[in-house]
């Protein structure tokens, strides 16, 4: 028997697929605790229509201050992320990492 609690977390979670999730258990996943996670995935590997959705989950002031901190993003979510939260480059800990390690060929 489901409880008032079960039911409350289940309706909080936002409505995205399971796509960007495919090596972790999605039920177990915190969106909360793990919200910076759950961000990284999603703009890296989910939908566009997972994006909106965590976008209005989460809000673009929460977004802002959070995905600096991600460890790696993929070129194009870097340069999508700053035109929409209106950031640099030089903000996200990933770019600037980047930029310590370069890759031998730019393929």
């Amino acid at each position: 028997m489901t409880n008032f609690t079960d039911i409350v977390t289940i309706m909080l979670k936002p409505a995205i697929s399971k796509k960007a999730f495919w090596d972790i258990s999605f039920e177990e996943l915190d969106f909360e605790q793990s919200s910076l996670f759950v961000m990284e995935k999603v703009f890296n590997y989910g939908s566009w229509n997972d994006q909106v959705v965590i976008m209005k989950y989460y809000s673009l002031p929460r977004i802002r201050q959070e995905i600096v901190r991600s460890a790696y993003l993929r070129k194009p979510v870097l340069s999508f992320l700053c035109t929409i939260l209106q950031l640099q480059k030089t903000d996200f800990t990933c770019y600037n990492k980047m930029l310590l390690n370069p890759l031998p060929w730019n393929y």
